[in-house]
Protein backbone atom coordinates (compact mmCIF):
# COMPACT_ATOMS: atom_id res chain seq x y z
CA UNK A 1 0.00 0.00 0.00
CA UNK A 2 1.12 3.67 -0.90
CA UNK A 3 2.04 5.24 2.79
CA UNK A 4 -0.09 7.99 3.75
CA UNK A 5 2.40 11.12 2.95
CA UNK A 6 2.09 10.22 -0.99
CA UNK A 7 -1.57 9.71 -1.19
CA UNK A 8 -4.22 12.15 -2.71
CA UNK A 9 -6.83 11.79 -0.66
CA UNK A 10 -8.48 15.64 -0.29
CA UNK A 11 -12.01 15.62 -2.61
CA UNK A 12 -11.31 19.03 -3.62
CA UNK A 13 -7.79 18.03 -4.66
CA UNK A 14 -9.03 15.34 -6.79
CA UNK A 15 -11.81 17.28 -8.48
CA UNK A 16 -9.89 20.00 -9.17
CA UNK A 17 -7.07 17.48 -10.67
CA UNK A 18 -9.54 15.88 -13.22
CA UNK A 19 -11.18 19.20 -14.07
CA UNK A 20 -8.12 21.04 -14.55
CA UNK A 21 -4.77 18.45 -15.05
CA UNK A 22 -2.78 17.55 -17.77
CA UNK A 23 -3.62 13.94 -19.35
CA UNK A 24 -1.54 11.11 -20.53
CA UNK A 25 -3.32 8.19 -22.24
CA UNK A 26 -2.43 4.35 -22.29
CA UNK A 27 -3.92 0.98 -23.43
CA UNK A 28 -4.93 0.17 -19.77
CA UNK A 29 -5.34 3.98 -18.25
CA UNK A 30 -5.67 7.33 -18.26
CA UNK A 31 -3.33 9.60 -16.12
CA UNK A 32 -4.07 12.86 -15.17
CA UNK A 33 -1.54 14.89 -13.30
CA UNK A 34 -0.91 18.60 -12.14
CA UNK A 35 1.83 20.59 -10.58
CA UNK A 36 1.89 20.92 -6.61
CA UNK A 37 3.75 23.08 -4.68
CA UNK A 38 4.12 20.08 -1.61
CA UNK A 39 7.67 18.73 -3.29
CA UNK A 40 6.55 15.58 -3.53
CA UNK A 41 4.11 13.16 -6.12
CA UNK A 42 0.77 12.27 -4.74
CA UNK A 43 -1.50 10.00 -6.29
CA UNK A 44 -4.86 8.47 -6.35
CA UNK A 45 -6.17 5.54 -8.15
CA UNK A 46 -9.99 5.68 -9.35
CA UNK A 47 -11.18 2.64 -10.39
CA UNK A 48 -14.82 2.68 -10.76
CA UNK A 49 -17.49 0.50 -10.81
CA UNK A 50 -18.12 0.87 -14.57
CA UNK A 51 -15.17 -0.70 -15.08
CA UNK A 52 -15.55 -3.74 -13.00
CA UNK A 53 -19.25 -4.24 -11.21
CA UNK A 54 -17.22 -6.26 -8.32
CA UNK A 55 -15.03 -4.29 -6.02
CA UNK A 56 -13.11 -7.46 -5.75
CA UNK A 57 -11.19 -7.10 -8.67
CA UNK A 58 -11.21 -2.96 -8.77
CA UNK A 59 -9.19 -3.25 -4.82
CA UNK A 60 -6.83 -5.97 -6.75
CA UNK A 61 -5.94 -3.69 -9.50
CA UNK A 62 -6.05 -0.65 -7.30
CA UNK A 63 -3.44 -2.55 -4.88
CA UNK A 64 -1.21 -3.52 -7.43
CA UNK A 65 -0.68 -0.43 -8.86
CA UNK A 66 -0.39 1.35 -5.73
CA UNK A 67 2.57 -1.00 -5.38
CA UNK A 68 4.14 -0.37 -8.22
CA UNK A 69 4.08 3.25 -7.96
CA UNK A 70 5.92 2.48 -4.22
CA UNK A 71 8.61 1.28 -5.74
CA UNK A 72 8.86 3.53 -8.86
CA UNK A 73 8.88 6.42 -6.22
CA UNK A 74 11.37 4.63 -4.18
CA UNK A 75 14.03 4.12 -6.73
CA UNK A 76 13.25 7.27 -9.33
CA UNK A 77 13.53 10.92 -8.63
CA UNK A 78 9.81 11.73 -8.85
CA UNK A 79 8.28 15.23 -10.10
CA UNK A 80 6.25 17.39 -7.74
CA UNK A 81 2.77 16.46 -9.53
CA UNK A 82 -0.63 15.10 -7.98
CA UNK A 83 -1.89 12.17 -9.90
CA UNK A 84 -4.76 10.58 -10.73
CA UNK A 85 -5.00 7.13 -12.13
CA UNK A 86 -7.91 6.22 -13.96
CA UNK A 87 -7.87 2.20 -15.22
CA UNK A 88 -10.00 0.99 -18.51
CA UNK A 89 -11.62 -2.53 -18.83
CA UNK A 90 -8.75 -3.29 -20.43
CA UNK A 91 -6.78 -3.05 -17.64
CA UNK A 92 -8.56 -5.63 -15.52
CA UNK A 93 -7.89 -8.40 -18.31
CA UNK A 94 -3.71 -7.55 -19.15
CA UNK A 95 -1.00 -9.76 -17.67
CA UNK A 96 0.08 -8.10 -14.56
CA UNK A 97 3.67 -7.14 -16.68
CA UNK A 98 2.40 -5.62 -18.84
CA UNK A 99 0.59 -3.09 -16.68
CA UNK A 100 3.56 -2.73 -15.02
CA UNK A 101 5.97 -1.64 -17.53
CA UNK A 102 3.12 0.60 -19.02
CA UNK A 103 2.63 2.40 -15.91
CA UNK A 104 6.63 2.67 -15.52
CA UNK A 105 6.68 3.95 -19.03
CA UNK A 106 3.77 6.57 -18.36
CA UNK A 107 5.64 7.93 -15.18
CA UNK A 108 8.89 8.66 -17.18
CA UNK A 109 6.76 10.91 -19.38
CA UNK A 110 5.84 12.55 -16.85
CA UNK A 111 7.42 16.43 -16.73
CA UNK A 112 10.39 16.96 -14.44
CA UNK A 113 11.16 19.14 -11.79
Amino acid sequence: MLPRKFRLSIHDDIEGLIRKGARLYSPFFVIRYRPNTINKLRCAIIASAKIAPKAVHRNRLRRLLYKEIYTYIKIHPTPNVDLAILPTKKALTALPIELITTLKKSLSLLPKK
